[in-house]
């Protein structure tokens, strides 16, 4: 680093960390152009040490101008919860009148006031006249000196100690689950994607067997178009992708002769058949034929229940009121992208519309709104069905007497040209991206292409976009889990124009994002998983533990020094362990190396290095199964080759180890060989996230063989 201390101080003022540890130990210090172009992202000067000073300067007027900060997230048992600190503006001298209001969220508000001696400088502290319970309130401060008087309000997020605890649901049992990719479904009455239906089956199927979850992909909306079909790069990640709904299971498809009648039609059906039979899942001429059949469904809701006229109107009223503003403008995204696209050509991009509407509350977007009311309304209902039915899917899992039920995934961001991006237009950062920095897996880092948030306008606007998003994604579910969880502490950002080696962490208000994560957990009173694998901070363990969130640990990765696959007793007691990821290869895919075959295929292995990459599968193969040997299960009594008598081995110790969840892959039941997603390489190479189950659900659910892929669950099964 260059002699430039304006420009460090004003980096660090702005969370951007100095260096980053990788995983092998070595330290990575940020260069000072990398904090140059990722200041420039986030509305600060850093090109020249006057420029950077100048920004400092400005940054300590708004901060010495600012009585109390916008937001304050504590635990309701620390002491200070029941404080509040604010500074005496330095235009008010003398003696300060003060007047302190505590609203909480029922609308009871509690009123103290008092003096400020006039001898009093600088920041002072008060106790509130109320302290109320955990939940979202507002103070309001009145303060009023000799000539001026001041308002301030702040928004008080009183939290519980920790997230809702494994203990609260299993009742200190261990328990198992089975983890599926939604989309990857087969069955006898979708239509080429796994839907909501499916998914309640798979949950009466799993609690039969004893599970005690079925987990999810991410069910974020999505575009269903080209490349844009993976769950972790979505339009939005406050609502859901419209293709997980059943059209048979939608009232108005039964109501309405005209929806019956397009469903029934010779041509549908044969697309439907068509798209059943698939190996890969069409997202596009799906996501056409579904909405075809949706909006003359939606006419006749129109018609039949809107205006509150029935229960089910009266339910679409509520459901758009609890949802609020979030939903009117992603139903408004969604509305002025298909009219952007289909009158004018535009590309499905909202960065590429007139800029009159490139903000959702411009009066031009306003005008729009009303001239297209039923548009928006539609795109509105979609969001209410999609709820209703992943509702009753969650409702099967009750009944099935699974002790946790849906476990649903949160993506680590959203698109840049998404829903998100534009009904929040302050709160993301286009011009830098999100990804990883080089590491074992990925040599040359991770460029995900997601907008990182900024993290100071975040605080600003009171964490209402990150309690949005944890409540929607919690809803329905007893457990949640954070991919890349480590990005609540911090991110690593790529400056524009740069490359993922170029990048820098920058740090986020941890503390505060936890607090509103166990929040929204206590009050859901769902579990909280974070997947923390790949480069994780120092003490980032003991800030999970200390928030009680569960940790993921894979059994491909539980290895010592030498490549040996560890022993259960090393597994944590506070995990969700699974054999593997979404981003590698099933149990037997990893027996034949078809993950490293399908790698040469789409060029990202030379044929010299699938050699190389062979021998050394071959050897973890003769580790696991030497792990396995050591557990109980000689290979000298079955074949390698015999996947379901594998799976049934690697179930049976993941189900000794002691962590409190087990996570079963339907992949692994299934015999699936090929990974669903191959990182790093485009859809133009390989249609990752495309991929169908080789059974279908019937099948699988009536096969001997999973039968025996699943008994090495049996001693976590939950006694009835």
């Amino acid at each position: 680093m260059t002699d430039r201390p304006q420009l460090h101080a004003l980096a660090d003022r702005a969370g951007i960390l100095p260096s980053y540890c990788d995983i092998t130990g070595r330290q990575h210090f940020t260069s000072d152009e990398s904090k140059v172009l990722i200041l420039g992202t986030l509305g600060f000067d850093g090109s020249t040490e006057e420029s950077a000073g100048r920004c400092l300067g400005r940054l300590g007027v708004l901060e010495r101008e600012r009585i109390l900060r916008p937001v304050r997230v504590v635990r309701r048992s620390n002491s200070a919860a029941a404080e509040v600190s604010l500074s005496r503006p330095e235009n008010m001298a003398g003696a300060v009148e003060w007047r302190l209001s505590v609203i909480d969220e029922q609308g009871t508000s509690h009123t103290c006031d008092g003096v400020v001696d006039s001898d009093l400088k600088g920041a002072f502290t008060l106790r509130l006249p109320a302290l109320p319970g955990i939940g979202y309130h507002d103070v309001m401060l009145v303060i009023r000196g000799s000539s001026t008087e001041r308002t301030a309000r702040q928004r008080l997020i009183l939290v519980p100690d920790q997230c809702w605890m494994a203990d609260a649901s299993l009742d200190g049992r261990r328990v198992f689950g089975i983890c599926a990719n939604l989309y990857s479904l087969q069955s006898q009455h979708n239509w080429g994607i796994g839907d909501f239906t499916d998914l309640s089956a798979l949950c009466a199927w799993g609690g039969q067997k004893g599970a005690a979850f079925v987990g999810l992909n991410p069910l974020h909306a999505l575009r269903n178009r080209g490349g844009e079909v993976s769950p972790y790069s979505p339009l939005s990640r406050l609502f859901r992708n419209v293709l997980y709904i059943d059209i048979h299971a939608v009232p108005e498809c039964r109501e309405s002769p005209s929806a019956r009648q397009h469903v029934e039609s010779p041509a549908v059906q044969v697309i439907i058949h068509q798209l059943r039979d698939a190996t890969a899942v069409a997202y596009e001429q799906i996501h056409a034929l579904k909405l075809s059949v949706l909006r003359t469904a939606f006419d006749h809701f129109q018609s039949a229940h809107a205006g509150g006229a029935t229960e089910r109107g009266r339910a679409f009223i509520e459901f758009c009121r609890q949802q609020g503003e979030a939903l009117a403008r992603f139903a408004s995204h969604c509305a002025l992208e298909e009219y952007f696209t289909g009158r004018f050509g535009l590309p499905r991009n909202w960065m590429s519309w007139p800029a009159e509407y490139r903000r959702p509350h411009s009066p031009a977007v306003q005008e729009f709104c009303l001239a297209h009311r039923a548009e928006v309304e539609f795109h509105k209902y979609l969001q209410f069905e999609l709820d209703r039915q992943l509702r009753a899917a969650a409702d099967t899992a009750r009944a099935s007497a699974m002790s946790i039920g849906l476990y649903q995934d949160l993506a680590t961001g959203s698109s840049a040209n998404g829903s998100d991006a534009w009904a929040y237009p302050d709160l993301f950062v286009p011009a830098a991206r999100l990804g990883a920095p080089p590491d074992d897996y990925c040599k040359a880092g991770q460029d995900w292409g997601l907008p990182p948030i900024h993290p100071m306008r975040l605080a600003d606007a009171a964490y209402r976009y990150w309690t949005n998003v944890v409540r929607m994604n919690m809803a329905h579910a007893g457990a949640l889990r954070i991919d890349h969880v480590m990005g609540l502490s911090r991110q690593y950002w790529i400056p524009p124009g740069a490359s993922p080696l170029e990048g820098a962490y920058v740090r986020y208000p941890a503390d505060e994002l936890f607090g509103i994560l166990a929040l929204e957990s206590v009050r859901q009173k769902a579990l909280v998983i974070g997947e923390d694998l790949g480069t994780v901070p120092e003490g980032f363990s003991r800030l999970l533990e200390s928030w009680g969130v569960l940790s993921c640990q894979v059994m491909y990765f539980q290895r010592d020094e030498n490549g040996e696959f560890l022993p259960g007793t090393a597994y944590s007691p506070r995990a969700l362990v699974t054999s593997t990821t979404h981003d590698h290869v099933p149990l037997a895919g990893f027996l034949s190396s078809t993950d490293l075959e399908l790698r040469r295929r789409v060029g990202s292995l030379t044929d010299q290095e699938l050699l190389e990459e062979k021998d050394r599968r071959a050897r973890d193969v003769q580790a696991l199964l030497r792990r396995l040997e050591l557990h109980g299960f000689p290979s000298s009594r079955w074949t390698p080759a015999d996947v379901a008598e594998l799976c049934r081995a690697v179930h049976h110790f993941l189900c000794s180890t002691p962590a409190r969840l087990v996570g079963l892959m339907l992949d692994d039941l299934a015999g699936e060989r090929e990974p669903v997603n191959l990182p790093g390489i485009g859809p133009e190479r390989h249609p990752s996230w495309s991929r169908r189950m080789p059974v279908s659900l019937g099948e699988l659910f009536a096969s001997p063989l999973v039968e025996l892929a699943l008994s090495g669950a049996s001693d976590r099964a939950e006694r009835r």
